[in-house]
Parts: C-alpha cells; sequence; structure tokens
C-alpha cells in the first residue's frame, strides 16, 4: 500500500535539495522507477536490454558519489512517507548488504523530509582522505 506522495515527487524534492545545498556533488538516479512506454512486449524488451546495459535489480533510488568519512558514497532507497520496512523488497536488501560490505553507506529515506537529514548528515562527515598526511614530490 503508498502512503503520502508518490516515490517520484519525494524524489524530486530531494533532488531539488541536493542541487541547492551540494552542487558540486556528482550524483544520478536508478532507472527502476523510471517507466517504460509501448505494448507489454516492447517494455519487456525494454527490461531486458536494461539489464544487458548492466542494471542490476535492487539498486537504490539516488547514489550520491561523494566519499565521506569511512564511506566510498552514499546510495538513498526512497519510499514514500509513512511506509515500512516492508516496503523493501528482498532484491533491495540483498543490493543494500553487498554495497555496505563494500563501503558504501545506505540509507532507506519514507520520504523526502528523511532523505534530506540522511544527506545533511553524510555531508557533515569529512571529505575521505582529507587531514591524511599525503606524498609529496616525485
Amino acid at each position: 500500500m503508498k502512503h503520502g506522495k508518490p516515490e517520484t515527487i519525494e524524489q524530486i524534492s530531494v533532488v531539488t535539495y541536493i542541487r541547492a545545498q551540494y552542487p558540486d556533488i556528482l550524483m544520478t538516479m536508478s532507472p527502476a522507477g523510471v517507466k517504460f512506454g509501448g505494448n507489454p512486449k516492447q517494455r519487456m524488451i525494454q527490461g531486458a536490454n536494461m539489464k544487458r546495459m548492466g542494471y542490476v535489480t535492487g539498486t537504490p533510488d539516488l547514489i550520491l558519489m561523494e566519499a565521506r568519512g569511512p564511506w566510498h558514497g552514499l546510495l538513498i532507497e526512497m519510499k514514500t512517507q509513512g511506509g515500512t520496512a516492508c516496503d523493501v523488497s528482498p532484491e533491495q536488501r540483498a543490493f543494500h548488504a553487498i554495497a555496505e560490505r563494500k563501503g558504501y553507506r545506505v540509507e532507506v529515506c519514507f520520504g523526502s523530509n528523511e532523505a534530506v537529514n540522511a544527506v545533511d548528515r553524510y555531508m557533515k562527515w569529512p571529505i575521505n582522505g582529507q587531514n591524511q598526511n599525503k606524498p609529496t614530490g616525485g
């Protein structure tokens, strides 16, 4: 059951906020929520092509390629406000677990407010490599 605003509207709000507050972040989105056009056969072909092109089922909605603290980047799974952990699919849970083992921070956010707060918390961490002794010369 869907609650609150549709995920698309929530995600657009988050992206708008990130672009305004953190304009230098390299960010992209997963095409998972994009609706294909055409008839059922055409949609099946489009979905199969996405997988052949590298799409992995369960990929989070937003991907922030900004290394902070101990993480390589932040992955945000958007859910509608008022949703529950049951709204996270088994494929999403599996992807999240692998991403976390590989050094990424994963946040499941129920609504745009939770996502904005997750981004702000993440961005308070120091940039990876900052304040570390770097080799000089060469």
